[in-house]
């Protein structure tokens, strides 16, 4: 593991243990200069394989050019035994750039390795000079600092006549910290390196650089919130275009450890970007290198398929990796509270998933036709499709550390025992999040469920579809509702008395059951994905099908306490709406609203006219041209279910009453 570069024979460290930071075990790190693969690259799909021929069921990692030389760092199996950790002990070697590497691997320089580890390296560019991680020892001997650990220094060499001479500590180290994983910068007057210095440090391993003037190298200053978090950033590399890769564990991602970078080159520094796959991986991956011109280069990572516990591998990009043009990340503090006490919620969990794909509109609105020949509409985007879910955990004030992405949507999902959960959906500009990261919890008990509902026809997620746990086997308590979202995604807290029969429409598909035992699992979080069929004669059409008149029904809008006021959860029918609209810039469209009945037609009539108005300036604001949308209230004049004449309605003849119409003016 990359930390075990820290275990030293018969010491104490805080930092190279795998209980440091968790099963994975590593710290990984930097990165190359940019990548490929996705939207956010300037470069073609890259090429990465395992360099099986250096990789042994051990570890190998943080290689680094030395004329045609990798030197790296290597466990030999016929090396010197740890008893903390019955492997051998880390050593630097090194192999020929290209040929055959298996035959010509071999130490590097015995006058650098010593009876404890040596690790990452860098050299200078003329390769007299370089700088390597090393224990605190003297004369053979470790030095302890005063809490009894051993930490590990930088220490400086040159190149003599025929060996490595001058080995010594520079003097940017610290006897109480740890000061680690140089990387010198093109000029030889810059270096960065890592260190859990306290004093001005954010987290647990800051970055820091120092300067050599006037024969010196300075006072080691943070590179700060700009790239420092309060978890750990480490394994710096800087490379010749001024570029700064480094790993970090706090700001969430594809692993435990992620690779992010960030442009030094200029007087202001740019944005802090996270490379994609296959960079990045779900395990950790760190101690990358590039070629000057970055059209290729070398990383470590101890992902699934390789031979060892780190393994290195190599990697092309035809056309380079000079620049960077993702999304810029940052880190916002989400925070959860009481609501009856108002302090923060320790351990609760924060469920975070990216719901908007590439670009700034990711939804295709479509229409579908249904059985009474009006139309529904419908998500057909696969770049809908909900991103990887990111799990995090409050701290003792409530508070969590989030990384989000310029110009991205969100949904939050917050839960804890002996809480109701409540769900959060936001998207996050340059300006920052579009409302406050707060999220309030009520005390009580239920069991949360979610999941994403899918076409089985085309798996494109189901929006709008109408999901109703409706207790059974003599419970009496009411059927509690949900809608999915314009990804599918839908959740409920579901008492736990009772168990439950799930009913699942919505227009064009078949109706769905299942069945939902809720009595044994208090405080629980289940996941539960469907997918619904089609019926025989739903179809997708082109609005440039519909005739003049055509009806769009939006059956799912809901209203804060029955009133005018929007439910901001149960808007898919709108961003839809606005999404076709979009689409099609011609379209000229009539909303009319249709209330419940039941009550004082006056009163109704009135709630009518502000729900429409309400209605209009969602899509307004969503950039629709106010002449492009007429409205109508109707309140109680044009009811599907005629309650309190012919029938006796509860609250489910109410909804099928409560409706808005989209009427087709013109297209």
């Amino acid at each position: 593991m990359i930390f075990s570069i820290f275990e030293h024979l018969g010491y104490r460290t805080t930092i190279l243990t795998s209980d440091f930071l968790g099963a994975s075990g590593y710290l990984p790190v930097l990165m190359a200069l940019l990548l490929m693969g996705s939207n956010s690259v300037s470069a073609q799909e890259p090429l990465i394989r395992n360099v099986d021929i250096l990789n042994t069921p051990y570890s190998e990692y943080s290689p680094a050019y030395y004329g045609d030389e990798l030197v790296f760092v290597h466990q030999s199996p016929g090396g010197k035994i740890n008893p903390l950790t019955r492997k051998p002990f880390y050593e630097l070697f090194s192999s020929p750039v290209a040929g055959d590497r298996r035959k010509k691997k071999k130490r590097f320089k015995i006058e650098l390795n010593s009876a404890y580890h040596e690790g990452p390296i860098s050299f200078s560019k003329d390769r007299r000079q370089i700088f390597f991680t090393k224990t605190n020892a003297k004369n053979g001997v470790v030095v302890e600092s005063e809490t009894g650990e051993a930490k590990l220094k930088i220490y400086y060499a040159y190149m003599g006549q025929y060996s490595w001479e001058g080995i010594r500590e520079i003097p940017i180290n610290d006897d109480e910290r740890n000061t680690m994983h140089p990387s010198l910068s093109a000029d030889g007057n810059r270096i960065y390196f890592a260190s859990d210095r306290e004093t001005d440090g954010f987290g647990g391993f800051d970055l820091y650089f120092s300067e050599w003037i006037d024969g010196q190298w300075t006072q080691p200053i943070n590179l700060g919130p700009e790239v420092n978090t309060s978890g750990n950033e480490c394994y710096p590399y800087i490379h010749d275009s001024g570029r700064l890769f480094f790993s970090s564990d706090q700001r969430g991602g594809f692993g435990k450890m992620d690779l992010y970078t960030i442009d030094l080159s200029g007087r202001n520094w740019g944005k802090v970007y996270r490379l994609p796959p296959p960079y990045n991986s779900e395990a950790d991956d760190f101690g990358m290198i590039l070629s000057e011109d970055a059209r290729s280069g070398y990383l470590s990572s101890n992902r699934a398929g390789g031979k060892g516990d780190d393994d290195i591998y190599e990697f092309s990009a035809p056309n380079g990796l000079s620049s960077f043009t993702g999304n810029p990340t940052r880190e916002e503090e989400l925070t959860v509270y009481d609501a009856a006490t108002s302090s923060g919620v320790e351990q609760a969990r924060v469920f975070l998933t990216e719901i908007s794909g590439p670009g700034s509109l990711s939804l295709e609105a479509r229409l579908m036709l249904n059985a009474d020949n009006t139309y529904s509409l419908a998500s057909a985007d696969a770049a809908t499709t909900a991103a990887s879910e990111r799990q995090f955990q409050t701290d003792r004030q409530g508070g969590v550390e989030i990384e989000l992405k310029e110009g991205k949507s969100y949904r939050l999902l917050v839960h804890k025992t002996g809480y109701l959960p409540q769900a959060l959906r936001f998207t996050y500009t340059s300006a920052g999040p579009s409302r406050p990261l707060q999220v309030v919890l009520n005390p009580g008990e239920c069991m949360v469920v979610s999941g994403n509902i899918r076409s089985e026809r085309d798996n494109e997620p189901v929006a709008g579809a109408n999901l109703s746990f409706t207790p059974v086997g003599g419970c009496r308590l009411n059927t509690v509702q949900a809608l999915t979202e314009s990804d599918g995604f839908y959740f409920v807290c579901l008492p736990p008395e009772c168990n439950y029969q799930l009913t699942t429409t919505r227009n064009g598909f078949l109706e769905t059951r299942s069945a939902f035992n809720a009595s044994t699992k208090v405080g629980t979080y289940q996941k539960f994905d469907l997918a619904m069929l089609s019926t025989p004669n739903a179809s997708l059409v082109n609005l440039d099908m519909l005739p003049q008149q055509a009806l769009i029904v939006l059956d799912n809008l809901q209203y804060r306490d029955d009133r005018y006021e929007l439910n901001s959860e149960h808007l898919n029918e709108l961003r839809l709406l606005s999404r076709l609209m979009q689409q099609h810039p011609a379209l000229v469209i009539r909303l009319e609203n249709h209330t419940e009945t039941g009550g004082p037609d006056a009163y109704l009539y009135d709630m009518s006219q502000q729900r429409v108005r309400e209605i209009r300036s969602f899509l307004i604001n969503t950039g629709i041209n106010e002449n492009r949308i007429k409205a109508t209230a109707h309140g109680t004049t044009d009811p599907r279910l005629d309650c309190g004449r012919s029938i006796n309605c509860g609250e489910e003849e109410h909804r099928q009453n409560r409706r808005t119409i989209v009427r087709i003016l013109s297209k």
